[in-house]
């Protein structure tokens, strides 16, 4: 699978079959803590195979764990007793549990850094709720930022010391998680005290239930706001059966029902494992029908889909897949108590209502709800994003399953994380799923503009697209887009923080300047090539950089904001600028400064694949100045200051 896999979903196609999938991430990380921790050897049935699963493994053995993968998904762990190593740099994937679970056991070594090649996504999730909590324990514990984004330094100090601490669960319950974890290597009573509401109390059960199988108790009071774990407590080796992964099976069971005709058996069902009979109860109610046989759900297509009213704090995991679901059904519904979902691998709200939106979806966002207005159809035949989040993917493939034109998904490499699997499953189940080529091919993706693959508007594009005067510039000037900011995701995320901040010279930008100029240059050519497409010879936006540098405090505001606005952006205008044809290329509009000042133009008409041209050029300049400061200031190379910095009126 590529880095950026981009997949067309057709519609209408029953999905019929039988399909495990993957063991749980939450289960599966969990068990390879408890075996880490333990005197002895753990095992681990059902293990899951996901990139963050992956990830935990990786940093178990760091911790001095011996951990042997089984064939048939059984893992053995052999633990440390205890004896954890002076020091340790973890990667925690892209997952926040595994980051949170991480950084609480590490401020048990004398110095731990706990870190993330994801900037994008876990890169800019804040954890200051653990860290305030660590430094009540003694640790020492610091993070980038207020928000105490990764990487997260902590170690144990003068000491850890037990007693009554207290730790917000407002935001998530995987800070309380961890610090579950961490109790037991203290060596004295400890009291943890949640404040601010317990934003998922089966999540955080999860944590209680693995701990106890391993020999560890906590008493936990009736409200789930108040943990006690007795000292001298020692993880002892344990069995763990792992359930099927809670948002996995959602997945499934969403995409299965979306078709009227399916009759899928989804298997290793085990109850209500993050509120997994809690979702199927909800797909119930939307006039699913779901048979249950031991272990073994079957999901019947439905017919007709209704909507629902509920309380998402009992199934968190299962709510994208669901609310896709609920795109299709005649009336509105809500999906209420899920703040939480904001703090996932992307904002799991704004970001899937925007996807949601741009597939041709009525919804809307509060804070803590996610509002869709059903129509029984939803139209398709457009480009959307997996914001880097296996749960945002899964629900657009339940979007593209039912729709009249199916959708074209990018980034779907990021299901990976939970769910390597998911699509060829889907193929198994008779799903078609082809994949389709990267910005370079983009002209042959399915989008609003261009229509979906095989349709009579694709027909058209390719044999007009056949004119390679304007297919491979257009072409190229994609590929130069996308994979120049696929290389400066790479660049910075090997660099230290500190690195992005430096200005080589008064008045020449720094990395994180540059970064944001780039996200708002994207936005701005996002704004331009739409009235092109629509509008005869627009008058087209000014930008002037200098002006949007003070006016955004570019320097001042996060590095996390500033990448994570980039690749969005880029999202944007990918979704815009693919699958035009030569007459939508050929279509002018009027900017002076670009046409005249940059371009050399006689007069300030350009054309939108002057436009595109124009920006990859652009990439590629930003691009050689952030190489630059790279080269002087990051390890290993030193090389000559850069020249780079605002590059005035666009």
């Amino acid at each position: 699978m590529n880095s950026s896999q981009t997949l067309y979903l057709r519609p209408g196609t029953p999905l019929t079959g039988a399909i495990r999938p993957p063991g749980a991430k939450s289960g599966t990380v969990r068990a390879l803590l408890c075996g880490t921790l333990a005197a002895g050897t753990t095992r681990i049935e059902n293990a899951g195979s996901g990139d963050n699963i992956r990830a935990m493994a990786t940093a178990c053995r760091l911790l001095g764990a011996r951990i042997d993968e089984g064939d048939d998904r059984t893992w053995t762990v052999e633990g440390v007793d205890h004896r954890l190593p002076e020091t340790a740099e973890l990667d925690a994937g892209n997952s926040g549990i595994v980051l949170r679970l991480l950084t609480a056991v590490g401020a048990a070594l004398p110095h731990c850094t706990v870190g993330t090649r994801n900037a994008a996504s876990l890169g800019r999730r804040g954890n200051h709720e653990i860290i305030d909590t660590l430094r009540q324990f003694g640790a020492r514990a610091v993070g980038r930022g207020d928000e105490a984004c990764p990487p997260l330094v902590v170690g144990r100090g003068a000491g850890l010391r037990g007693g009554r601490v207290t730790v917000s669960g407002r935001r998530s319950s995987q800070f309380l998680s961890g610090l579950l974890f961490l109790a037991p290597l203290v060596g004295s009573d400890v009291e943890i005290e949640v404040v601010d509401g317990l934003s998922s109390v089966p999540m955080a059960m999860t944590s209680v239930t693995a701990l106890a199988r391993a020999g560890i108790t906590v008493d936990v009071s009736d409200d789930h706001l108040l943990y006690r774990i007795a000292g001298g407590q020692r993880y002892r080796p344990a069995e763990f059966a792992v359930a099927s992964d809670a948002s996995s099976v959602a997945g499934l069971l969403a995409a299965a029902a979306a078709v009227p005709g399916s009759v899928t058996d989804v298997s290793g069902f085990a109850g209500d494992d993050l509120g997994t009979a809690a979702m199927i109860d909800a797909l119930g109610t939307m006039g699913v029908r779901i048979d249950r046989r031991g272990s073994v759900l079957t999901c019947h297509g439905a017919r007709t889909v209704r909507p629902i009213q509920l309380d998402g704090s009992a199934c968190p995991d299962s709510i994208l897949p669901m609310a896709a679901l609920a795109a299709f059904a005649d009336g509105t519904s809500v999906f209420s108590n899920v703040e939480t979902l904001r703090f996932k691998e992307c904002d799991r709200i704004t970001d899937f209502c925007r996807e949601l939106a741009a597939a041709g979806v009525a919804v809307e966002e509060r804070r803590d709800a996610i509002i869709v207005h059903g129509r029984g159809a939803v139209a398709g035949g457009t480009e959307v994003f997996g914001h880097h989040d296996h749960s945002v993917i899964m629900a657009m493939a339940t979007i593209a399953l039912r729709s009249e034109r199916g959708l074209t998904i990018r980034g779907c490499d990021a299901v990976g994380q939970t769910y390597r699997g998911f699509f060829d499953d889907l193929r198994t189940l008779g799903a078609d799923v082809t994949e389709v080529p990267d910005a370079a091919g983009a002209a042959d993706v399915p989008n609003t503009v261009a229509g979906t693959a095989g349709s009579p508007e694709s027909d058209a594009r390719e044999a007009t697209m056949s004119d390679e005067r304007y297919d491979e510039r257009y072409a190229d000037s994609l590929r130069r887009i996308t994979e120049g900011i696929r290389a400066w995701n790479a660049r910075c995320a090997a660099q230290d923080p500190a690195v992005l901040e430096v200005q080589p010279a008064p008045g020449v930008w720094s990395i994180k300047q540059n970064t944001w100029h780039l996200a708002d240059a994207f936005e701005a050519t996002t704004i331009r090539l739409r009235a092109m497409l629509t509008e005869d010879g627009p008058q087209l936006l000014r930008f002037d950089a200098d002006e949007w540098a003070a006016d955004r405090d570019y320097q001042g505001r996060p590095w996390y904001e500033a990448i994570a606005k980039l690749n969005e952006q880029l999202g944007r205008l990918m979704v815009t600028a693919s699958g035009l044809d030569a007459a939508q290329l050929t279509r002018p509009g009027r900017q002076y400064n670009i046409a005249v000042n940059i371009l050399g133009r006689p007069t300030e008409e350009l054309s939108v694949l002057d436009l595109l041209e124009f920006e990859a050029a652009h990439v590629d300049e930003h691009t050689e100045s952030t190489v630059k400061i790279i080269d002087e200031f990051g390890a290993p190379a030193v090389g000559a200051p850069t020249a780079g910095g605002p590059d005035g009126q666009r």
